[in-house]
């Protein structure tokens, strides 16, 4: 049996919030990895002040059965990122200490494996335009928990804010353009397609991704979903890396060439709770996937309802005065079954797109009652 020794919690404080979980059959080991592209130029970097392009990703990994760790508490977020987006809470008429003194557990590992790797497939997601990837960090626990390696990417510029590890920061420099979102997606494509290539073909001498990660990652299983302009990067990155077997795209605008041409392999589009998807892009681009696909929308949902906020309001429940307010921003489906509906979701797709089973998608809307399917054809 896997032994897992349980910390103390006293040590993190008394006003500490612990989000439960994970809810599926494995223990999740968390680690934050600092990336720099040295074949690529940044092309947001200030103009007197070139660099190369960096990244900030976190991975989830499952544990293998029979591997020791060790429970642990991981703050949230660092300190300066929680200051920065209590701040843009505050600016949406939520409490500014919204996400302080938040912990999420994983079982980390000593890197001493008693058992076999066992490889699990490769999941890469990208977040929201000015999003941090720290918002999506319960999901992509989460996802792992059932048997994935999950990598979340922060995109530099785009990010609001990215808090590196050396206390360096980078503020969000781009805006909500046409050609803006269009170039953006284009550098998210090159971002994700960077970390896949730092798993397949890893420095043995200055290795950027610890190995045994690496070594826990099937190559062959590959897949990619994002949230709003993620949603667009999934699509991008689906187009023009061979490597990546589909892609999803929660509640977020098509953009760059994949808008234009449409895509071959399978695809997943799951929206809000409007008629029309999330906006009038959305429909034209369903007609250009020329392979598997899926379009589903969730009623009571709203965008944020995609990213971990139903989640902490449901572990940290604000005064009734916050109750229009919350509905607002995230709709009417409590938080516990939201996480179900997008585990149900990205579980069915892995299902389509290494299985090439599209059972569990099509029971989607028997399972659960605020799915609605605008469209679909998984059978080509």
């Amino acid at each position: 049996m896997m032994l897992c020794i349980i910390l103390t919690l006293f040590a993190v404080g008394l006003q500490a919030i612990i989000i439960p979980g994970p809810p599926g059959p494995h223990f999740v080991s968390y680690q934050v990895h600092d990336l720099t592209d040295q074949t690529r130029w940044d092309p947001y970097a200030p103009s007197g002040s070139p660099h190369k392009r960096r990244i900030l990703i976190s991975s989830f990994s499952p544990i293998t059965l029979g591997d020791n760790c060790t429970s642990t508490l991981v703050t949230y977020m660092p300190p300066q990122t929680t200051i920065a987006y209590g701040a843009y809470a505050a600016a949406n008429g939520l409490p500014e200490t919204l996400f302080e003194d938040i912990q999420v557990n994983f079982c980390q590992t000593s890197g001493c494996h008693k058992t076999k790797q066992h490889k699990y497939p490769l999941v890469v997601f990208s977040p929201g335009l000015s999003a941090s990837r720290l918002l999506y960090t319960v999901q992509a626990r989460a996802l792992a928990s059932y048997g994935f390696i999950v990598v979340t990417i922060d995109h530099p510029y785009d990010a609001s804010f990215v808090e590196f590890p050396d206390g360096s920061s980078v503020h969000g420099t781009v805006g909500w353009s046409d050609g803006e979102s269009n170039f953006a997606t284009e550098v998210r494509a090159q971002d994700v397609s960077f970390v896949i290539d730092l798993f397949q073909h890893p420095d043995s001498d200055n290795p950027l991704i610890p190995a045994r990660l690496v070594n826990k990652a099937d190559l062959h299983k590959i897949f990619v979903y994002g949230h709003s302009l993620g949603g667009a990067t999934a699509a991008e990155v689906t187009l023009n890396d061979g490597r990546v077997l589909g892609g999803i795209d929660l509640d977020g605008s098509p953009w760059a060439r994949s808008k234009a041409v449409g895509l071959d392999k399978p695809f997943l589009m799951s929206g809000k709770g409007t008629s029309n998807g999330i906006d009038e892009t959305w429909a034209p681009f369903y007609e250009k996937l020329r392979g598997p696909k899926m379009q589903v929308r969730v009623e009571g949902a709203t965008h944020y309802s995609y990213i971990d906020m139903p989640i902490l309001l449901a572990t940290r429940p604000l005064p009734a005065e916050y109750d229009d307010l919350v509905k607002l921003l995230v709709g009417t489906v409590e938080g516990k079954q939201m996480e179900k509906i997008v585990m149900s979701l990205l579980l069915g797709f892995a299902k389509l797109v290494l299985g090439e089973d599209s059972g569990p998608l099509l029971k989607l809307k028997d399972r659960f009652p605020e799915i609605t399917v605008v469209a679909a054809d998984l059978n080509k």
